[in-house]
Parts: structure tokens; sequence; C-alpha cells
């Protein structure tokens, strides 16, 4: 049976989920859909991939504006000029500005990937970076290096972006209408299971060889796009093993993990017997207590007393009841 391999899809960054959403919708085509009694999936992956683009597409149309890029320019060659001024600087000058230059490479160290983040981390981080040249003494060593003035152009650049920024934020939270990525994608991802987990099953239990490929090759190029997925997220975590991956590959780890599942189920059973057989001993043994109690409460049986001794019968014979024997001791007294 042709399995579906499987990825974090709230890992994926807004992009790549939205690409991930046009390939599969591009792969699960109407015909297939139909076919599989999936229209109804696919009609609603479709509505709301739509809904997604609209606010995906809108939030990048306020992030981009031509005003926004000019400012991030603007404060980007601020801040390279000063990081190239710097090293210029750690070998060339005087003492005075070599020292100075050392100072300041070392205090710019963590912000080195700046300009290569997000609008929200870059403009957090060059705004840190400035008050870190303000105080004391970094000031005396930006004068030093010549640098004050470019120091204040990227403060007044990181200023203006982060107030534009903030604008445009604002006016996209002001329309009204549209539900958050967020929410567009958790419903997708829902759906998508449904989808995910009919397509391997009806490929086993189809019989018609045409249907058959057509939902292989839908599988396919879903998994194609799924393993891309999977490098992407490998690498953006470090891990070194993502050239490595392959359809085989993760067939085989997906093998070896429901092996393990498969185990552990069976085990749970036997646990599960064991637990069941001892639940019945003890049942058996408050049956056998329950019925001493009860032959207790009742008193000597009939074939027990047929076993006893004719003497000791004899003597229990001669017993008369205490009332009776107190009536016989007051008769007597009247006589």
């Amino acid at each position: 049976m042709k399995k579906m391999i499987t990825v974090a899809l709230s890992r994926l960054h807004n992009g790549e989920h939205f690409e991930f959403e046009k390939i599969l919708l591009d792969a699960l085509t109407p015909s297939v859909a139909a076919g599989l009694n999936l229209m109804a999936q696919r009609n609603q992956l479709n509505q709301l991939h739509r809904k997604e683009g609209e606010v995906y597409l809108t939030n990048r149309a306020y992030e981009q504006t031509e005003e926004l890029t000019r400012l991030d320019d603007l404060r980007g060659k601020e801040f390279r000029y000063i990081r190239r001024t710097v090293k210029f600087y750690l070998t060339a000058g005087s003492k005075t500005q070599q020292s100075a230059a050392d100072e300041v490479a070392f205090m710019l160290q963590p912000y080195r990937h700046s300009l290569k983040k997000n609008y929200q981390d870059s403009t957090a981080e060059l705004g840190k970076f400035v008050l870190d040249m303000s105080a004391a003494p970094y000031p005396a060593h930006i004068a030093t290096l010549g640098l004050t003035g470019t120091l204040a152009g990227l403060k007044a650049g990181n200023d203006a972006f982060q107030a534009l920024y903030i604008a445009r934020a604002k006016e996209g939270l002001s329309r009204a209408g549209h539900k958050s990525i967020r929410q567009l994608r958790q419903q997708f991802d829902e759906v998508y299971r449904i989808v995910a987990g009919v397509l391997p099953a009806m490929h086993f239990v189809e019989t018609d060889a045409a249907k058959k490929a057509a939902i292989e090759k839908t599988i396919a190029t879903i998994n194609a796009c799924i393993l891309q997925l999977k490098k992407v997220l490998a690498i953006r975590t470090g891990k070194a093993e993502a050239a490595d991956i392959s359809v085989e590959k993760v067939e085989k780890e997906e093998k070896e993990e429901y092996k393990e599942e498969y185990k552990a189920k069976k085990e749970y059973k036997e646990i599960d017997k064991e637990e069941y057989k001892g639940e019945k001993e003890y049942k058996e043994i408050d049956k056998e207590e329950y019925k001493g109690e009860k032959d207790a409460e009742g008193g000597m049986q009939p074939a027990e007393a047929a076993t006893w001794p004719a003497a000791l019968l004899n003597s229990l014979a001669g017993w008369a009841d205490p009332v009776d024997s107190r009536q016989a001791v007051l008769s007597q007294d009247d006589d």
C-alpha cells in the first residue's frame, strides 16, 4: 500500500504552507477527487486556500510598500558602513583607532545577521545596537572612528522605518472580515489529514488500473513536496542529515515507528490479559469466602448432624427449654 509521508505542517512558514496548499490542490485534481468521493473536501481546501491567499498577499502588500523598502535600504546602508569601517580600522590607522575598532567590533558580533532577519527582528536588533553604542565608553570609540554622524543616521532611519511599519500594521488590522492566517491554516490542516488518510486506503482497495495509477500519481506528487519541506525544516533546525532525506528513508523510518507502536500495543494487550486473569481469580476467591460465610450464618445442616455420635444426640435430646425448666421448678414450689 502506498503511504503518505508526514510532516509537521505547523512548523512551516506562511509562504511555505501557502505553496504546499497550491501543490496539493494541483495534485488532487477535481477528477481524482470526484472518483474518490473527496470532492467536498477538495472544495473546502480550495476555499480555505483562497481565503488564506487574500490575507497572506494583503499582509505582504502592507509589508512591502515602496516607502518601507526605501527606509529599510537606508538603514541597511548606514549599518553596513559602520561594520566595514570598523573592519578596516582593525588593521589600519593609529593604535587609538585600532583599539576603538576592536572594542566596537566585539559589540557588533551579536548583530552580524541583523539585516537578514524579518522586519520586526531586524528593527529590534538595530535599535538595540544604537542603544549599546550610546552607552559609555562607546560614544568616544565611535567618534574616534568618525562614525558619530553615521550612527545618528542609522537611528533616524530605523526609527522612521518602525513608525511606518506600525502604521501599516494598524491599517491592516483595521480591515475587517478576515480570519487570521493561523486559524485558516489550522482548518486547512484538519481537512488535509482526512484526505491524507483516505488516499492510501483507496489506493490499496482500488481494482481499476487507471484509477489506481491516478491515485498513485497524486500520492507521489504530494510526497515529493513534503520531502522538500522536510529538508527545509531539517536545514532550518541545523540537522546535518538533511541531505540524506529520501522517500525510501522516510518510509523505512515510519515502518520502524509502526512496528514499535504495534509491539507496544501487543505488550499492553498481554498486560490487560494478565489483569483480567487476576480479576477472575479474585472473583473465584470471593465466591468461596461468600459461600463459607453463608454456611456459618445458616448454622449446622442436617447432613452434618447425621454424622454426630448417638450418645451426643441422646444427651442433647434431654435438654429442656430454659423457660420450661423454670416453670417446672415453680410448680414444685406450689406443691
